[in-house]
């Protein structure tokens, strides 16, 4: 792996665990892999929208569903920038 992939990586890991609180502070090293039940929809802005149940077909669905709804609403902000 070169370094710039390990630093990517370690940014991603710290993002998730510090800005996000994606998941909890473990006995793990910093930049283990993370994995959680959630998929968490963070908008252009950074912020979190929300967190869906990764085994929950519903939850999926509402996951998609706002993802459109987000694309949809950057479509229109920039169409009126223009």
């Amino acid at each position: 792996m070169i370094i710039s992939e390990i630093l990517l990586r370690e940014k991603i890991y710290d993002l998730a665990r510090k800005s996000y609180l994606a998941v909890k502070d473990s006995e793990f090293e910093n930049f283990d892999m993370i994995h959680t039940e959630n998929f968490m929809l963070i908008d252009k802005k950074r912020q979190k929208r929300r967190f869906y149940h990764r085994t929950d077909k519903n939850e999926i669905i509402m996951l998609l569903s706002d993802t459109e709804i987000l694309k949809i609403k950057l479509k229109w902000k920039i169409l009126m920038l223009n």
